[in-house]
Formats: structure tokens, C-alpha cells, sequence
């Protein structure tokens, strides 16, 4: 019989739900790598038109896409038709009214915009919404479900996933223990994994076999872009990008070649030929490399005369276009081939089409594009196949050519990821010996694939899938080309796990955007030329990922260069790709719109993809704070406008791919200054930097170890990096307490873990307040032992430490104004003090620098930056808050006062400013300072030497704006402002001349007697 009642009211349902969720996705916990079993369950994931039936994936719609949805309210809708087949029921709908006849023969009866339900034609307790419609049909939600069929539910709302039991839902209930356990069960119901002949035969429907350009864009977008190109009316910043770009694709070509006067496109010299080694190794009397310099002496083929060049081999190692780790550098050349092919495509000027030929010759001397990486070869590939498919029509009158360019990209790039599946599928040393010619070619680790996670993962797919496409059409090569994209489209779906739940990225944010738009052109590809992408548009946390490049970076666009990151700015011009045509979503598009026109350069994704609807879209209001789940890690900002004060707080596991030892990190933007920011990025290099196993030296190099990041190091002879050594399948701290509203927010860790078997507990908690105009990082740590501490803090800027200990004074000149930043400590203990570690001072006697340890082989590990540290010895407890506020003048009062972070609040900055009411500020702070004058000199110089007297008049009231708020003190400021008179006066000269000039010519041409010529 139905049941009657209730199972689980929504909100316990959720409240369960959520409390498994962040039980098993927040916490350290041995995470078993096994899957759920599905069976006897029906699973549903928001915005896929499939679902997972008893463990079986069964199409939603076959016509229409009856996917399930959220709306506004949270609250996800789905098809009466796949739950009725799930509960062995039957429907009927028509005029908007749903008839569903039940397993045991009760009818109920729904329609379409009510939320009025009647069981066997008795009136039940109305929905709390309405029933929707979808297409041709009906749809209800969660609770719906309950009422009507008596199911029993688990609903993540941060993935959009339900799942439905009979009874319960036994896979969450019982065995849900990990994200990846999850993520293996959505894949089996998103992803296709097609065969070769699948794919082969998608191709050939879909785009065909022959049609070139078919990779990230056809013949008819280049047609849209030619015509962007050309209308010179249409002055946009995107149009200005075009010609950038096709100017940077020329300037490719001008740094290699040149036309002779036949006619004929010639290297430029030997010197420009050399380029593609660049630089090179030198090598002794025995062949091994050294550093140093050497000279090379040719004849330049065009003048006859002897050049001697100086060929350097400096500390980073490259040359001969490889690394010490055996890295290739040849994708950054092969990005100069698909640069020549856009400009070919753009101009139609054959001279690319030649330049592109001698260069892909010249790559194909190397003896290997990766000598001991995939991944190399891969990239390489990738760039080189989008390059021969946009320029494959400039070879149609030498179709000889055309097939020796396929044929390097065919021996040089696929069959090494050929040959690298056939080595990975052997199951047997014999099988392997048996087939000697290909462990020879990739026997060793660095091309192997295998079960990686990581964008090592996504890489090298991406570049066999692309190449795939790209030469599938010659015969001798398409077997081999159907079977290596099918492979790899199933092994980047490895890869899934990376996204969940949230879209955020633990490897860094440098390698988010590698990974991210790798996958996303070849999303993009695989749609031109197979008509779908097998279900990667629809991987969880992808959508939302583009909000994390976002959200992890500052108002500046600078990223949060945590792990192997950078702070260069995550360009993903896909972004209009992905707001058009795969999620509908414009702010994807305005937040990179917004980029542009701050003045961040265009690429040639933002231009390929670039839609003119969408050009004048403004950003709508994206989440000031995140928390970021899946790495663990919250962050705060006053704005998005630019100098927008930033900060936020890292935890999570002390290793994992690329990280860094760095639990507990903190980051600061103040003002327009980065003042607490990461070391950067170690040379992969440097020696041990791959020793990741507890007892390597990775962590111990300066900029991966604990010291090299604003975070507590814990002197401890159990701690030998300074907090406990745990990788992703352990117990490390995590955010336990997030709160956001419109005058701040804080994250709070429970660290406790992390600091050693004498801590009893441990908080670290960063918090934003007084309507986003203060920082403040607090630690409450207790000690059942007196224990050593060190409090760090990564410090930019000159600094000053007051008498007592308790104040940092740190100053930024940037265009000739100066930002200050105070720095207060807030603490019971009397003993601590704010001290400065120098240049080259470490922590722990263990941290490894090129200072300390250049002769034991780590000649290119890093020194130390200067630090501010807060030393604690011997304590039981560590009870202290950091302020950090701008500082406008020196009375202001500090905008906190110490309590418990349990007690944390936000507020407004009103009792700051009536605290501070009574100081009179002596300099007010000027909008306009040295630089802008400078730039606008600058522009002038240009407009009158192009006599672009339309824009010089522009130029000058842009002047005329500066000298409404400029410092008239700053002697600086007024040097750059008298240079702008002066290009003022000159343009009125100017102005004279041609009115003078044209007052003659008119008197010139009048009638002695007209009455005007008198004047």
C-alpha cells in the first residue's frame, strides 16, 4: 500500500542530507575509493537528460531535453515519467492535467500551475509550490515526489544531484564515503564514452571528414570575424583586439622571416632559425651540460657575412628546447603556428601559409617533442592541430606540403599517445618485451596517463583528442586517430573528480586555467566536429569553476597564488563561449568584458569566441565572500572595483599535487597593494623537488615549506615541516565556521590537528568588518606542554616596528602616492613582539635556500623575503589578533576590539568613523596622481605624430578632468602636469596653423567685392 504519511519532512531530509555531505566532503577522513551501488535507487543530476535507474542510464527525453531544473527557490524539478517508471507507475497527461496511476491502483491527480492534489479524488494538504511543465511534460519537485509516491530522498544542493530510494536511500545512508565515490556514479550517468567507430562516425555526420576549419571555430565564424576585422565603424575594443592579435600573429612572422625580393619567405637569419632551440645547453670536452656561455659562429644566408653569436645556458636550465627534467618547450613554438594560421585566416596573405610550412619543418629536427614528458607532447600537438586546421585550405595548390605537415603532427604527437595507451594496456612484462618497439619509444613514467586526476590528465588528452580530429580524414592514419580519441575521451573523464562539488581547484589557480580552458576548447571542438561533447558540458562544478577563477582572485584580477601557482591573471577568453552558447549565463561574459576594459589585453580565445551581443553586457553582482569546499579555503572582499580590499584564509591537507606546505595561509589586498602574498611559484628543477613522500626535501625548499607562507609553524621535534605532514586521505583542518553579510564575513578552522600531539586546541580565523574596511587574523591555540611557535607573516613594503612591539607601520609608494597599512597585535601577553626576519633568515634550520645549501646541488632553490614574525616560547597559549587597516592618519583608533572568535561579528564602520571624528586630516587623498598625467602625455605624443587630431582633442579633456583632483603639494605630480600644458600649446599652435591656413585659402577663392573678405 502507499503510504499515508510523510516519510522525511523536506527540511530534516535536507538538514541529514547536508550533515552526510559535509561530514564526508569537509573532513579529514580515510576516503574509500570503492563506488556506491546505485541499485534499487534512481538518480537525477540538474540539467543532465539522463538518469541513473537502478544502476542502469536511461535518456530522459528522447526529442526534448527533459532534464531537471532548479528554480529560484532552490527547490529542483523533475519528470513525473522517469519517477512513475522508477515506482512501476503509470501516467497520463493531457490539458494540463496529470493522472498517475500507482503501484497499487490509487490514482492521483496533479495540474500544471496549482498546487491543489487529489488522491482518489480526496482533496490532500496542498503542495508548496506549483506543479510545472517542461515541453509535453508535467513536472514536480522533491517534496512532491514524497507526497505522491512515498519516496524517500537525498538532495545536494551544491551539485544539483537526487537521489530516490523505495525504502531509503541506501548508498548515502550506508556507503557514501567520498566525493570521488560520487563523482564515479554521476559519470556512469553523464558521460557517453563512445567507441572508435562512434566517433568516427559522429565526425563524418556531424561535420565531415574533408571540412577544414572544424576546430574551435569554422568557416563561417572566420567569416563573421574577416567582417569584424574589417569594419573599421565598428571601433570596439574587440575589433582593436583582432587587429592585436593578428598584428602579434605578424609579428610571429617577422621575428623568424622575411621576404626576399623574389618574392620568396626566407629565414630571417640563422640566428632566427636557432630561435627554435633557444636557448641551448653547453656541453664540456665529455659531453655533459654545464652553465655558462659559449659562442657560434655562421654565415647569415641572405648577406654572405660571419655572425658570431653568444649562446648562454643560465640557471634555469632550458636549452636545446628541453629542461633537465626532460620538459619540451615546444608548445610555446607550435602557438606561434596556429597565431600564423589565425593571421592567414584573417589577411589572406599566403606568406603565413609559407612561414608556417618552414617552421613546422624546422620542429620536426627535434627528436622528440616531450623526451621524458607526455604532457609536452600533448600541448605541443594541441596547438599544432587547431594551427593545420585553420591553414589546411592555404595548402590546396601543394597538397604535397599539406600531407608532410600531417605527417609530423602524426609521427611527432599522436602516435606517442599511441603508443602510450598500448603500453599502459600491456598486463605482462612479457606482453611488454613482445612489443619492445613501443616501450622504447614511451617506456617510462613520464607518458604514462594511467589513473591521474590531475591536468596532467586533461592535457594530454586534450592534445590527442584535438590532433585525432584533425587528421582523421587520411586514411593511412584514421584507424589509429578513431581509437586514440575514444580512448582519451574516456580518460580525461578521470579528471571530473577535479571540479566537484563547487568548481573550485586544489592544484592552483595557475593550473585551473591550464587544465580548464585545455578542456574547455576541446568541449568546444569536440561539438564543431562530432556534433557533442559526450557529456563533458554537463561535468559537475564546471559551470561554477569560471566563478571560482573569479572568486579566487582579487579586484585586480591577480590570483591567489596558492601551491604551483603564479599571481599572472586567469585570461579565459572562453568565457563567451560558455555564456552563449553551452550555459546561458551573461555574467560569464561580463566578468571578462569588465577585464578588457580595465585595460587586461585580449587573447585569442576572447576574440575567436567573441559574441557582439554581448559586448556592452555589464556584470551583474557576483558573490563578494566564497567558501570554497573543495579546497578548503575562504574568501572576502569589500568590492569588485578595482583596489577592492581582499583576504582569505587556506587550510585543508599539508600535500597533495602541486601544493605547498601551507595550512593555515592567509593572503591581503589593502589599497591597491598585495600586501601579504605567497612566494611564488619553486623551479621544477631545483633539486628533490619531486620528492613529495614524507621524508623528501620537497617540503623543506623555502617557497614549498611551511616558513615561505603567512601561516604558525610549530617547533616541535615531531613536526618536521612545522605542522603535522598529512596528505588528502587523512585528517587535516578544514573551514568549520563560515558567515557572510553586507559588512563582512569571517572563516574559522579548527586546527587543532595540525599543530602536534601537545596542542589541546587550535582556532585560526580570519574575519572582515566595519562594512569591509577592516581585516583582522586571530589564533586561539592552547598547549597541554610548553611549546615553541613562530607566527608568520609574508610582508610587503618598507616597514616600521613601534618601541613596544605591538605596531607595524608597512608603506607602498605607487605612483607617487603613498599607501600605508597598520598592523596591530591584540593580546593579554605582554611578551610578544613583532620582530623582522631579514633577507635570507629561515625559521627552521631545515628549510633549504639557495644561501644555505648551494653546495649541496640545490644551486637554484630560492632565498627568503624579509618576514614579520611573532615569536612564542615555551607557551601553553597563543591567544592573539592581527589588525589590518589602511592608515590615514596616525590617531585613528584601531577598528577592533578583541573577543573570542565563538563571538564574532560584523558591523558597520559608523562607530569607527564618530571614534575618529575629531582628527583633522592634513592631505586629503587625491584621485589623480603622476602616472595618470604621464599616460595622458603619452597618448597626445602619439595622437599628433599620426595627426590624429580627433583623439588629441579627446586626449585633452581627459587632461582637463586630471585637474579637477590632482596633488598640487607633490612636486612629482606637477612635473608631469606641466608636461601636459605643453602638449596642450603645441595643439593650439597647431590649431592656429590650420585655421590661418584655411582663412587664406577661403579669402583665396572669394569675390573682391564679398563683404566677408574685408574682415
Amino acid at each position: 500500500m502507499r503510504k499515508t504519511t510523510k516519510i522525511v519532512s523536506f527540511a530534516l531530509c535536507l538538514c541529514l542530507s547536508l550533515a552526510i555531505v559535509l561530514a564526508a566532503m569537509l573532513t579529514g577522513g580515510v576516503q574509500i575509493a570503492s563506488a556506491l551501488n546505485p541499485s534499487g535507487e534512481l538518480w537525477l543530476l540538474d540539467g543532465v537528460n539522463y538518469a541513473l535507474l537502478n544502476g542502469t542510464r536511461v535518456k530522459l527525453g528522447e526529442t526534448e531535453n527533459y532534464s531537471p531544473y532548479k528554480v529560484d527557490t532552490g527547490a529542483m524539478y523533475m519528470p513525473v515519467s522517469i519517477i512513475c517508471q522508477y515506482m512501476d507507475s503509470t501516467y497520463t497527461f493531457a490539458d494540463d492535467v496529470c493522472r498517475i496511476t500507482l503501484q497499487d491502483g490509487s490514482v492521483a491527480e496533479i495540474k500544471v500551475g496549482s498546487r491543489e492534489w487529489t488522491l482518489n479524488s480526496e482533496p490532500q494538504t496542498d503542495f508548496l509550490i506549483e506543479v510545472m511543465k517542461k515541453g509535453e511534460m508535467p513536472f514536480i519537485t522533491i517534496l512532491m515526489s514524497n507526497d505522491i509516491f512515498g519516496t524517500y530522498n537525498y538532495y545536494d544542493s551544491t551539485m544539483g544531484l537526487n537521489i530516490f530510494g523505495k525504502s531509503s536511500v541506501t548508498g548515502y545512508s550506508n556507503k557514501y564515503s567520498s566525493i570521488s565515490a560520487q563523482i564515479t556514479e554521476i559519470s556512469e550517468m553523464i558521460m557517453d564514452r563512445p567507441n572508435s567507430d562512434t566517433v568516427y562516425t559522429d565526425v563524418v555526420t556531424n561535420s565531415g571528414l574533408t571540412t577544414h576549419p572544424k576546430l574551435l571555430l569554422n568557416s563561417e565564424r572566420f567569416d563573421e570575424l574577416r567582417a569584424t576585422f574589417n569594419d573599421k565603424s565598428d571601433v570596439t575594443a574587440f575589433r582593436d583586439g583582432i587587429v592585436a592579435e593578428t598584428y602579434s600573429g605578424q609579428n610571429s612572422f617577422d621575428t623568424y622571416f622575411t621576404v626576399s625580393e623574389n618574392g620568396e619567405v626566407v629565414w630571417k637569419n640563422e640566428e632566427a632559425r636557432l630561435l627554435l632551440r633557444q636557448p641551448y645547453y653547453i656541453y664540456d670536452e665529455n659531453g655533459n651540460r654545464l652553465l655558462g656561455t659559449k659562442t657560434y659562429t655562421y654565415t647569415d644566408s641572405t648577406t654572405g657575412e660571419s655572425v658570431t653569436l653568444t649562446l648562454s645556458s643560465d640557471s634555469s636550465g632550458y636549452g636545446d628546447g628541453y629542461d633537465y627534467g626532460g620538459r619540451s618547450n615546444v608548445g610555446k613554438f607550435t602557438e606561434h603556428l596556429q597565431k600564423m594560421a589565425f593571421a592567414w585566416q584573417i589577411t589572406g596573405e599566403d606568406k603565413y601559409v609559407d612561414a608556417f610550412y618552414l617552421f613546422a619543418k624546422e620542429l620536426d629536427k627535434w627528436e622528440h617533442w616531450g623526451e621524458g614528458h607526455f604532457l609536452n607532447v600533448a600541448d605541443g600537438s594541441y596547438a599544432y592541430a587547431i594551427g593545420f586546421d585553420w591553414i589546411y585550405h592555404g595548402f590546396d595548390g601543394e597538397p604535397e606540403k599539406r600531407a608532410e605537415l600531417a605527417d609530423i603532427l602524426y609521427r611527432k604527437g599522436l602516435m606517442m599517445g599511441y603508443y602510450s595507451l598500448r603500453y599502459e594496456s600491456y598486463s605482462s612484462r612479457a606482453e611488454s618485451k613482445a612489443n619492445a618497439h613501443v616501450s622504447n619509444v614511451v617506456g617510462w613514467g613520464g607518458f604514462r596517463t594511467g589513473n591521474r586526476t590531475n591536468n596532467w590528465q586533461t592535457v594530454c588528452g586534450a592534445g590527442m583528442i584535438v590532433s585525432a580530429l584533425a587528421l582523421m580524414e587520411y586514411d593511412a592514419y584514421s584507424a589509429n586517430c578513431s581509437y586514440v580519441a575514444s580512448q582519451y575521451i574516456k580518460n580525461v573523464e578521470k579528471c571530473l573528480i577535479q571540479y566537484a562539488p563547487d568548481g573550485s581547484y586544489l592544484e592552483s589557480p595557475g593550473y585551473w586555467a591550464y587544465s580548464t580552458n585545455t578542456l574547455m576548447n576541446t568541449v568546444v571542438a569536440l561539438e564543431n566536429s562530432c556534433g557533442r561533447s559526450y557529456g563533458y558540458r554537463d561535468i559537475v562544478g564546471f559551470h561554477e569553476s569560471f566563478y571560482f577563477a573569479a572568486g579566487i582572485a582579487d579586484s585586480n584580477y591577480r590570483c591567489w597564488n596558492y601551491h604551483d601557482s603564479g599571481e599572472e591573471t586567469m585570461v579565459d577568453g572562453e568565457r563567451f563561449y560558455l555564456a552563449s552558447k553551452i550555459f546561458n549565463d551573461p555574467t560569464l561574459a561580463a566578468y571578462r568584458n569588465t577585464m578588457i576594459e580595465r585595460g587586461h589585453s585580449m587573447k585569442l580565445m576572447d576574440i575567436i569566441f567573441y559574441e557582439p551581443d554581448m559586448a556592452d553586457i555589464v556584470a551583474s553582482d557576483m558573490p563578494l565572500d566564497n567558501n570554497f569546499k573543495n579546497i578548503h579555503t575562504a574568501t572576502f572582499r569589500s568590492s569588485w572595483a578595482t583596489d577592492a580590499t581582499y583576504t582569505g584564509l587556506h587550510v585543508g591537507p599539508t600535500i597533495s599535487d602541486h601544493s605547498d606546505f601551507d595550512t593555515g595561509n592567509f593572503i591581503l589586498s589593502m589599497g591597491g597593494i598585495d600586501w601579504c602574498r605567497d612566494p611564488g611559484t619553486e623551479n621544477y628543477n631545483v633539486k628533490d623537488f619531486w620528492s613529495d613522500e614524507n621524508g623528501g626535501n620537497r617540503y623543506h625548499l623555502y617557497r614549498k615549506s611551511l616558513e615561505g607562507h603567512s601561516t604558525i609553524v610549530i617547533h616541535s621535534d615531531e613536526l618536521e615541516y612545522g605542522q603535522k605532514y598529512v596528505n588528502q586521505s587523512g585528517t587535516f583542518p578544514i573551514i568549520n565556521k563560515y558567515y557572510s553579510d553586507d559588512n563582512g564575513g569571517y572563516a574559522i578552522s579548527n586546527m587543532t590537528t595540525q599543530y602536534g600531539s601537545t596542542c589541546t586546541e587550535a582556532y585560526r580565523g580570519v574575519l572582515m568588518t566595519n562594512s569591509r574596511s577592516t581585516v583582522v587574523l586571530q589564533d586561539e591555540i592552547s598547549f597541554s606542554s610548553p611549546t615553541t611557535l613562530t607566527w608568520v607573516l609574508n610582508l610587503q613594503g618598507s616597514t616600521n616596528i613601534s618601541d613596544d612591539g605591538k605596531t607595524v607601520i608597512a608603506s607602498v609608494r605607487r605612483n607617487n602616492q603613498k599607501t600605508t597599512l597598520r598592523i596591530t597585535m591584540l593580546t593579554d601577553d605582554d611578551s610578544l613582539r613583532f620582530t623582522r626576519l631579514n633577507l635570507n633568515d629561515t625559521i627552521l634550520d631545515s628549510t633549504i635556500t639557495l644561501n644555505k645549501n648551494k653546495d649541496d646541488g640545490y644551486d637554484l632553490a630560492c632565498n627568503p623575503e624579509p618576514r614579520i614574525v611573532i615569536e612564542a616560547k615555551d607557551t601553553t597559549s597563543f591567544n592573539v589578533a592581527v589588525v589590518f587597516e589602511i592608515l590615514r592618519h596616525e590617531d585613528e583608533i584601531v577598528g577592533y576590539e578583541k573577543v573570542p572568535m565563538a563571538e564574532w561579528t560584523t558591523c558597520t564602520d559608523e562607530w569607527v568613523k564618530d571614534a575618529n571624528s575629531d582628527i583633522e586630516y592634513d592631505k586629503p587623498i587625491y584621485k589623480y596622481g603622476a602616472a595618470s598625467f604621464a599616460s595622458v602625455a603619452s597618448r597626445m605624443r602619439t595622437a599628433y605624430a599620426n595627426s590624429d587630431w580627433e583623439k588629441y582633442a579627446e586626449l585633452i579633456d581627459e587632461f582637463a578632468e586630471y585637474l579637477t583632483d590632482y596633488d598640487k603639494s607633490n612636486e612629482y605630480v606637477l612635473e608631469q602636469v606641466d608636461s601636459c600644458h605643453l602638449m596642450v600649446q603645441r595643439y593650439n599652435m597647431e590649431l592656429e596653423k590650420i585655421n590661418k591656413l584655411f582663412k587664406d585659402q577661403f579669402l583665396g577663392i572669394m569675390p573682391s567685392d564679398d563683404p566677408f573678405k574685408k574682415d
